[in-house]
């Protein structure tokens, strides 16, 4: 046999040994690949004990939960802040509104009608006489009291305010009071506004007017200022709806502001076409 064919058929030999150990790994490799998926889909397909069942239910209420908290926050902030407004507004009403017109307009008109010899700004004349006072302010003294009486509750109540505390008891109060002075108050506005229109075509009265509005510290709009207590009731049952829409049924003041709901859109029907 030449030399040639038998490296030939050596190298032959080791080629053929190297295909069938290429195969092998092959077939060893891709079995042992099997065998693991096998093993890892077994794994996969394992079914779980009770006590993992019940770990996965218990999960899906966590997440529940969760959301049922998130829900109470919201429900629990919003309440905070239209507390906050009930309060803030309020404030500003008897500041702003019924003190103002008190300071700036009717204790200056009252004193001046009751000096002997008037001599304000120059004029001989006083600008209103007391009886005109009442025709144009009518029981605005006394919503200023009712409502320092109702700014003084909330106050006293927000010094001891916490989570649980109830607001509808002292709220509750306000409203045999309120319907009686608004009354009043709203019967007599035609009046107000008729006497407002007659004294302002009267020079001392005018220049009276013009004084104050001069004044950048005290200068207000008194008609404006005389119609904003007819939004009042308006005002109280817009916050108190949704304060009472917004406390949990779960809270001891839920009864309570659902009577005062009830309760302040009674008063509004009542004065909503006066």
């Amino acid at each position: 046999m030449p030399q040639s064919y038998s490296n030939s058929q050596q190298n032959l030999s080791f080629t053929t040994f190297d295909k069938q150990s290429e195969v092998t790994v092959f077939n060893t490799v891709n079995s042992l690949k099997i065998s693991s998926s096998h093993s890892s889909l077994a794994q996969e397909l394992v079914v779980p004990n009770p006590d993992s069942e019940f770990d996965i239910i218990d999960s899906l209420d966590y997440d529940d939960d969760d959301d049922a908290v998130f829900d109470q926050e919201i429900v629990y902030q919003r309440r905070e802040l239209l507390i906050q407004e009930l309060y803030q507004t309020e404030k500003d009403y008897v500041k702003n509104v019924l003190q103002a017109l008190q300071s700036v307009y009717i204790l200056p008109l009252r004193k001046n009608t009751k000096q002997s010899s008037f001599s304000f700004l120059g004029m001989k004349k006083p600008p209103c006489t007391e009886r005109e006072i009442f025709w144009l302010f009518g029981n605005l003294e006394e919503l200023l009291e009712v409502h320092k009486s109702i700014l003084n509750d909330l106050e006293e109540r927000f010094s001891i305010w916490g989570p649980t505390q109830i607001m509808s008891d002292i709220i509750l109060t306000w409203f045999p009071k309120m319907q009686k002075i608004y009354r009043v108050y709203l019967d007599h506005y035609s009046i107000t506004v008729s006497t407002f229109e007659r004294l302002s075509r009267y020079q001392p009265f005018k220049k009276f007017l013009e004084s104050v509005e001069k004044d950048s510290e005290k200068g207000r709009d008194l008609l404006s200022l005389l119609r904003v207590p007819n939004t009042c009731i308006l005002r109280y049952a817009k916050i108190l709806t949704s304060l009472a829409d917004n406390t949990s049924s779960m809270h001891p003041d839920y009864v309570g502001l659902s009577q005062c709901k009830q309760r302040v859109e009674q008063l509004f029907e009542e004065f909503r076409h006066k």
